[in-house]
């Protein structure tokens, strides 16, 4: 072997290994909360609730009407973080554990990842946007002494505990799917692929089946409602952070893990463990050139069970614990779109080419500080700081646009958005130093003794090897190719 070959292996093996469309996923998916966020905060949709999402077409112009539906939907997608996570922890343990790495090690190094994403989700909720310095910065008067000792406000720092966000689920479930994996992977679990799914599959359906009777057991809790709660019955009869004002417990905060708002455990391990079954398959050393087709599959089939159930249960598109039939229409278009990029990128030979794409590097880099973005929510309220004097007849801080100020929120997301492009840039010139992501990687390498590198920006957006499963799978010519050798064979 050559030296230049030789150098080009050593190089190539120093190269972080990526799956160019899911890295790109996560990143679009995170710029789009960003931009979703503003209409989460500064627009009332009350009057969208009292018309009738049927209704809305007759009321609002098109473009608005569709926008509403769209932002309501995707304004819901929290699942698809969930979902990236559990393909790519998978992915990891099972490359990890099949390298040799004691299993042991790497199910610790996940379970010190969970516990430090759930520490810092309480952060968030406690001191962040809806948190003790969110609601002080929102009253306009962030300087005054009062302020900062109102009731109201230093609450927050509990009550926001009792609310299922996005860190606190994907921190639970990282440290369960961690476990999960632990038992499929050790003494050489790991090559017994099929039993692994079938395992999985049984654990998603004993999930599906429990939670709508894990939820009717808890909306059956003689809970007390707070006069203070809000007039919204729908989650009047689970436990939640309004709930929580005469009924907090331990016991309230562990139903409230289970069933309660926002992104419960039942039934979003369902979302985790369907990434889990993807990790499986895409860690194995030749994936099935198949893959895509069974996505479409399992895509078909969660959306039949998202349509069969919202004859008989209750359907709604809201902000809240999304409905069962709900959750299985989001989960269905979550799988669709993840299937579709594999299928269109790695599946096809294209994940040099996407990868290295200048729009696709953008959102890498949005996907990178994916979590710090999620702590960081508060940062919103500064550019609604900024432009706030613009504005005469509505507060910035505290207030919302009503229907007709559908254009000013759009205008105020892209300017958040760039506002946010500030700091991620900033931050990537520094190698995101004392990100969330940093911290995190620096606690759980204590478990493995590995220098935690992978924040580094040069490497994260130039030194990269794309997975291409086309090449793995031995798909190296076309399906119609592929045929026509066979037939010229038999002849």
């Amino acid at each position: 072997m050559s030296t230049d070959l030789k150098t080009e292996e050593v190089n190539s093996s120093k190269r972080m290994k990526r799956i160019a469309s899911i890295d790109f996923l996560r990143g679009l998916a995170i710029w789009m909360m960003v931009f979703l966020h503003v209409f989460n905060h500064k627009y009332d949709y009350s009057w969208v609730f009292d018309a009738g999402i049927e209704n809305i077409f007759q009321i609002t112009n098109p473009f608005f009407a569709i926008f509403i539906l769209f932002s309501g939907f995707f304004g819901n997608w929290v699942g698809i973080f969930i979902l990236v996570s559990g393909v790519v922890n998978t992915v990891s343990f099972v490359k990890r554990v099949s390298r040799g790495d004691a299993t042991s090690r790497v199910f610790l190094k996940q379970i010190m990842t969970g516990f430090g994403i759930l520490i810092a989700g309480f952060i968030a909720e406690s001191f962040g946007y809806y948190g003790y310095f969110g609601s002080l910065i929102k009253t306009g008067k962030p300087f005054t002494a009062s302020t900062w000792a109102d009731s109201a406000i230093v609450s927050k720092i509990w009550t926001q505990i009792f609310r299922m966000e996005a860190l606190q689920i994907i921190g639970y479930l990282m440290i369960i799917i961690a476990i999960v994996l632990f038992f499929l992977n050790r003494n050489g679990g790991y090559k017994k692929v099929k039993r692994n799914l079938f395992i999985v599959l049984g654990l998603i359906v004993v999930i599906a089946v429990t939670t709508p009777f894990l939820w009717y057991a808890s909306e059956q809790i003689n809970w007390l409602i707070p006069a203070s709660a809000s007039e919204n019955v729908y989650h009047l009869t689970w436990p939640s952070m309004d709930m929580q004002v005469e009924n907090a417990s331990f016991g309230t905060y562990l139903m409230m893990v289970l069933t309660g708002d926002y992104y419960p455990l039942f039934p979003y391990l369902i979302t985790s463990l369907v990434g889990v079954g993807f990790g499986i398959v895409l860690a194995m050393e030749k994936p099935p050139k198949r893959l895509p087709l069974w996505g479409l599959l399992i895509t078909i089939i969660l959306g039949v069970i998202g349509g069969i159930t919202a004859t008989f249960m209750h359907f709604d598109i809201n902000f809240e614990r999304p409905t069962f039939p709900f959750f299985f229409m989001l989960l269905a278009s979550q799988v669709g779109l993840m299937t579709l990029l594999l299928w269109l990128v790695e599946f096809r030979g294209k994940s040099q080419k996407f990868g290295n794409n200048i729009i696709v590097k953008y959102f890498r880099i949005w996907g990178v500080l994916s979590l710090s973005i999620f702590v960081l929510q508060i940062y919103h309220l500064v550019p609604y700081a900024i432009f706030n004097p613009a504005f005469k007849t509505v507060n910035l801080l505290s207030g919302q646009f009503g229907q007709g100020g559908e254009y000013w929120v759009l205008l105020l997301a892209f300017v958040t958005v760039l506002f946010f492009d500030l700091i991620v840039w900033i931050w990537a010139r520094f190698n995101f130093v004392l990100s969330f992501e940093w911290m995190i990687q620096r606690l759980s390498s204590l478990s493995t003794k590995e220098k935690p590198d992978k924040l580094n920006f040069k490497k994260i957006l130039n030194e990269v090897e794309w997975i291409d499963y086309r090449k793995l799978s031995g798909r190296e010519k076309g399906l119609i190719v592929i045929g026509l050798r066979k037939i010229f064979k038999k002849e």
